[in-house]
């Protein structure tokens, strides 16, 4: 049994594999209209001494690791 996460579910992991300040501090995935895409974040604080803040980008679909086609959501 596999488990589908709902419409605009997200999850992010800290990055412990980052090496450069462009890579981002978190990442993980999102479910958007029933493919799941990656999901960057990055740790920003303000220039004006603001409260810190994640600023972050959705990517490509994530691919079945035997294709090429983006996981689609289970019909119920």
């Amino acid at each position: 049994m596999s488990y589908t996460k709902p419409n605009g579910t997200l999850s992010l992991f800290r990055n412990d594999r980052k090496k450069t300040d462009k890579h981002p501090d978190w990442s993980g995935s999102i479910m958007l209209d029933g493919v799941e895409h990656w999901l960057n974040a990055w740790e920003k604080t303000p220039q004006n001494g603001g409260r810190p803040y994640l600023s972050g980008s959705v990517g490509k679909p994530k691919e079945i690791r035997n294709g090429n086609e983006p996981r689609q959501r289970a019909e119920p």
